[in-house]
């Protein structure tokens, strides 16, 4: 087989370590001088942080950092989960002889086990924000669009896979709900979207106990139903109802923004998809698998040696294992192998010349890097380290 090396792995590691590291700050400012402005200032400065801490941005931004440096561009999507912060639905207490008490919240029996305890298997959900980085392979924008930005996009479509009890608590679909096989819809402009995707092999067919659930986002647009925006979700294939008892469930961004947030790289002029910071290290990498490869195969020549036997020698054979055997006839001679030449001083050089390569397609360095310089001593390194 094929020996390779991945060397850009460390390399994408790094860059994302060095363009997540700087944390985003937040500042509130007063309207007034007032005191109460000035603390409210101070206490929504706060509140960000904490809410930063608890969504765990920190994450989702550095997944988004990644998939920017894979892919070209990152998403990080936004919304309101009702899902978030599940708590019992019944709390429990202790009475004086120790008999359990519940409290129900929502004023129903609650049945008890067989030890005489409340059965807690029942949750309800708070809801809250919630924020996450999605894939951009799940993430589809209309073609044609020639900047990475969501500005002149009319719709944005999103595609997952969710586990069936999940999509109807989400989607409160009921116990009438029946979950079939995923089917195509007949919606504008999904259907023909949707023929596309299934046509480039990206639609699979239903996973076990799982729903394929796609949402699109329409911007509003003087279109009758479209004045304000909408959501629309497709659990394979059946649009979810709206809540409202309306066509279209409403926007909950009528200002007319996605609530996606995207970290585009180099820009591609006339496209959306930007150029990534990976591709243009493909070819030293590809040539620094190749050489590797070449001495790694002569390396494999060497440790396996031909071993020749004389036909009717008698020689067992297990002298002959990690090597090759070759029984050949006496009265002929022996036969003569053809011994590849040692890798050239050329193959260390093309090795050297694939790392530096690297280096600059990525503007990454020894010294960015954190390896030693040679020539600096440790002290004076570790000082411009610090």
């Amino acid at each position: 087989r094929r020996f390779t090396i991945n060397v850009l792995a460390g390399r994408l590691n790094h860059m994302t370590a060095k363009l997540s590291s700087s944390r985003p700050g937040f500042k509130g400012v007063p309207e007034n001088p007032d005191l109460a402005q000035r603390r409210g200032a101070v206490l929504s400065e706060r509140i960000l942080v904490a809410d930063y801490n608890e969504l765990d941005m920190g994450y989702a931004r550095e997944l988004a950092i990644m998939d920017c440096l894979l892919f070209g561009f990152g998403v990080i999507q936004v919304g309101y989960d009702e899902l978030r912060r599940p708590r019992p639905r019944y709390r429990v207490a202790r009475s004086e002889d120790g008999q359990p008490i519940l409290d129900d919240l929502k004023a129903e029996i609650r049945e008890l086990d067989d030890d005489g305890e409340p059965v807690l298997d029942e949750f309800e959900y708070e809801g809250g924000p919630d924020v996450w980085a999605r894939s951009p392979h799940s993430f589809y924008f209309p073609p044609g669009l020639e900047r990475c930005s969501l500005d002149d996009a009319a719709w944005v479509i999103t595609h997952d896979w969710m586990g069936e009890e999940e999509a109807r608590s989400r989607f409160d679909l009921g116990d009438g709900w029946v979950f079939g096989a995923p089917t195509q819809p007949a919606m504008e402009p999904m259907t023909s979207f949707l023929q596309r995707f299934q046509m480039g092999g990206q639609s699979t067919t239903q996973r076990d106990g799982e729903c394929e659930v796609i949402t699109y986002y329409q911007r509003p647009a003087d279109v009758k139903g479209f004045e304000f925006g909408a959501v629309i979700t497709l659990v394979n294939g059946k649009k979810v109802p709206g809540r409202r008892g309306k066509r279209f469930e409403r926007s909950q961004w009528d200002d007319g923004r996605y609530p996606f947030f995207l970290f585009p790289w180099m820009p591609h002029r006339g496209q959306f998809i930007p150029y990534a910071w990976i591709s243009v290290q493909v070819e030293p990498q590809a040539r620094y698998n190749q050489v590797t490869s070449h001495i790694a195969t002569y390396m494999n020549l060497l440790s396996n040696p031909n071993v020749l036997v004389p036909k009717g020698s008698g020689i067992p054979n297990q002298i002959a294992f990690n090597f090759r055997r070759y029984d050949f006839n006496p009265s002929a001679g022996p036969p003569t192998f053809w011994t590849p030449p040692p890798p050239s001083a050329a193959m260390f050089t093309v090795l050297d010349r694939a790392l530096k390569d690297l280096d600059l397609a990525a503007s990454q360095f020894a010294f960015g890097r954190g390896e030693p310089v040679p020539g600096v001593p440790a002290a004076k390194y570790a000082e411009i380290m610090a």
